[in-house]
């Protein structure tokens, strides 16, 4: 995933839009977000925009 589509995702989830799990997973391994790991078998919720994601979306 390169920085634009990082910033894209970034800014439609701090819209509080839901994203699909590929797109968590790319954003949680790059560092952009944290995830709160439920019980097995449940989706990963996306829970807070990193540092690092934050210095995205600002520039």
């Amino acid at each position: 995933m390169d920085i634009n589509q990082a910033k894209w995702f970034l800014r439609v989830f701090a819209e509080g839009k839901k994203l699909d799990t590929l797109t968590i997973r790319e954003l949680y391994l790059s560092g952009y977000i944290g995830i709160e790991l439920l019980s097995p078998g449940k989706e990963p919720l996306p829970t807070v925009i990193t540092e690092k994601g934050k210095r995205v979306l600002e520039t």
